[in-house]
């Protein structure tokens, strides 16, 4: 089985195009936009993700180097 694991969005808040939730985070919000705090948790989410991925790999990894040293 393989997993396969592909996203590419593009978003931009109409009343704040120059938010960027990587440079700014949560903190560069202004006035409390739902668009831009909703950008934010994906942009967060999407970290969670990639780090999930990293650490399953890694176990792969780990379970491979044991059954060829078995």
């Amino acid at each position: 089985m393989t997993l396969r694991i592909t996203a590419r969005f593009a978003l931009s808040c109409p009343r704040h195009p120059r938010y960027d939730p990587e440079c700014g985070g949560q903190g560069a919000i202004k006035a409390g936009c739902d668009i831009c705090s909703q950008m934010c948790r994906i942009w967060r989410s999407s970290l969670a993700l990639q780090q999930e991925y990293h650490d399953l790999a890694e176990k792969i990894v780990q379970a491979r180097r044991a059954e060829k040293g078995s």
